[in-house]
């Protein structure tokens, strides 16, 4: 090598290294918030599946409660028409001599001409129960207890034959159902500008991929009235029904009649001609009887329940004279009050409309028991052999969006706050065991 050679060759990595281009910083991925619903409405699914299961279908069921129980207790329920109506003090009087022991407690009579008397009595050596007695002729026609057959299914669906624990573990789920359909409904939406798979089902895929289609699409077409369910069951629930009826709720007053005691007592189908008089139309009042000498009677006249916004008129009136000393409306009630005594039942079991919206309510519970089994089949058909196949928690940070929407959850929904919190508990304390134990391995102690 010549010294010219020698003197320049160390200068050759300097000049490449002067020409070479400034590298870029590496830029971090987007935060994707895709798999992190995606991973949150996995876990939502089976948190709920089964006891989603059985509230969704006992909620099928109970849709058309008012019609079937037409049917079932039909020779209880209905009477055949006659001139002659006897006093209310008459009938009340042949139920409590069919139950002795037993005092009638609350009253309610129907204007259809085909219905009997229903009087709900309390004591003696039965519980309580309504007793229905033929208006016309006085014959106790037979009761309807808390063992009948919707009272067992309406048992089932807000508490799992469990009592207290079943309307907690109802409305945890309840809650988890609605962040399942909140993350259904935006894992479905549409992303690559093609309707295959989101509107309509490839039906010539694989099996896999015609029930993955379904499954997004039945859910999306069925969100908003599966989502109104959902809502509307919240002010039946333990925790958050509770605080909405303390919301709503205006102080009970203990109406006293005016009259003495020892005046007269007013007729019962007086009462019940001064409430329909206050609701024109009312298809039936009920009557909850004085159970002191000096309580007031509280009438109410309702509107017929069988569609629309339920409508009421509340009256206290004195025993004696039949002065109104109380009256109340549905429309003077404060907002929350009034929504739950109109739009929220009505909303809640689909009749709204009457027959029509309750058979697309029927389908939506059915549609509700269907998501959480197809998508706990569809995590077992491509579950990876041996392993649970559950979803990795993503490396990304999660956008502030989502952590807001997160965040109004949990306060809107108390028991999913608390049972988020346990879960990212639990998450972190196995985080720290599988890092340990990693650590452990690879250096082991001699």
């Amino acid at each position: 090598m010549s010294v010219h050679e020698s003197a320049v060759a160390p200068l050759a990595p300097a000049a490449a290294l002067a020409t070479a281009p400034t590298p870029q910083p590496v830029a971090r991925p987007r935060p994707s918030p895709y798999r992190i619903v995606w991973r949150w409405h996995f876990y939502a699914g089976v948190l709920v599946a089964p006891v989603l299961l059985v509230v969704a279908l006992t909620g099928a069921v109970y849709v058309f409660k008012d019609e079937l129980d037409r049917v079932l207790y039909a020779d209880v329920m209905f009477v055949t028409p006659r001139a002659e109506v006897l006093p209310l003090e008459r009938q009340i009087a042949a139920v409590e001599a069919a139950y002795p022991g037993s005092r009638a407690d609350t009253i309610e009579v129907e204007t259809d001409p085909t219905r009997a008397t229903s009087v709900r009595i309390r004591g003696g050596a039965v519980p309580p129960q309504r007793v229905y007695v033929n208006p016309h002729t006085g014959a106790v026609q037979g009761a309807i207890g808390d063992d009948s057959f919707f009272r067992v299914v309406l048992d089932v669906h807000r508490r799992l034959f469990i009592g207290t624990t079943g309307r907690a573990v109802v409305e945890l789920v309840t809650g988890w159902t609605i962040v399942l359909l909140l993350t259904g409904l935006y894992l479905w939406v549409p992303r690559n500008g093609s309707l295959r798979g989101v509107v309509v089902p490839r039906v010539r895929a694989k099996p896999y991929t015609v029930l993955r289609d379904l499954h997004a699409i039945a859910g999306a077409v069925m969100f908003p009235v599966a989502i109104t369910i959902a809502l509307t069951g919240l002010v039946y629930s333990l925790v958050w029904g509770s605080g909405y009826s303390l919301a709503s709720s205006a102080p009970a007053a203990a109406h006293k009649s005016v009259s003495k005691s020892t005046a007269p007592a007013l007729p019962l189908d007086e009462a019940v001609a001064i409430a329909r008089a206050h609701l024109p139309g009312s298809s039936f009042v009920d009557v909850k009887l004085a159970a002191k000498p000096d309580d007031a009677i509280v009438a109410r006249a309702k509107l017929s329940e069988s569609s629309g916004p339920r409508s009421q008129v509340v009256l206290a009136l004195d025993r004696s004279t039949g002065a109104v000393l109380d009256h109340q409306t549905s429309e003077n009630y404060a907002a929350l009050r009034w929504w739950r005594t109109t739009w929220n039942y009505p909303l809640h079991v689909g009749s709204v409309l009457g027959t029509p919206t309750k058979v697309i309510w029927v389908g939506a519970c059915l549609v509700l028991a269907a998501l959480p089994v197809t998508g706990l089949w569809m995590w077992w058909k491509r579950r990876p052999d041996g392993r649970t196949g559950f979803p990795r928690r993503p490396d990304r940070s999660v956008p502030l969006w989502l952590l807001g929407g997160v965040a109004f959850l949990g306060a809107f929904l108390p028991l999913v706050g608390a049972s988020v919190l346990v879960i990212l508990l639990g998450e972190w304390v196995a985080t720290r065991l599988r890092d340990r134990r990693a650590r452990a391995t690879e250096h082991p102690t001699r």
